[in-house]
């Protein structure tokens, strides 16, 4: 429901819905994935601040050493944030740790790219 939500831009209701998904969530690929949602409406509601804290979040679910792609996700989040914030110093380190973990041939890598690049 609340991916229909999203997409109509009735994006208050989305993020209800995604609180309410995430408190059942039992395992933690579907929590980072439910904050990774939830802080992209952030964005497009321009609420950075709550953005870099729900990304934040989910980055703390994972594990200090953890090299995944979700990781490198989250990272590429963190940049997207602090460029809409001017952050440029923190954006382009965000987007460089992403990179240090993202598959080469993956679509999140031509994202970072393309995010890194300013486009």
């Amino acid at each position: 429901e609340a991916q229909i939500e999203r997409d109509d831009s009735h994006y208050d209701q989305a993020l209800e819905l995604y609180t309410k998904a995430y408190s059942l969530a039992k395992s933690i690929p579907k929590r980072i994935e439910i904050l990774l949602a939830k802080g992209y409406l952030y964005i497009k509601k321009a609420q950075y601040g709550q953005a870099k804290d729900t990304f934040q979040q989910a980055l703390e679910l994972l594990s200090a050493d953890d090299q995944s792609q979700t990781k490198a996700e989250i990272l590429n989040a963190f940049g997207l944030v602090a460029k809409k914030c001017s952050e440029y110093d923190q954006a382009i380190t965000a987007y460089n740790q992403a990179l240090e973990i993202v598959d080469i041939h993956s679509d999140l890598w031509s994202d970072i790219i393309s995010n890194l690049a300013g486009k």
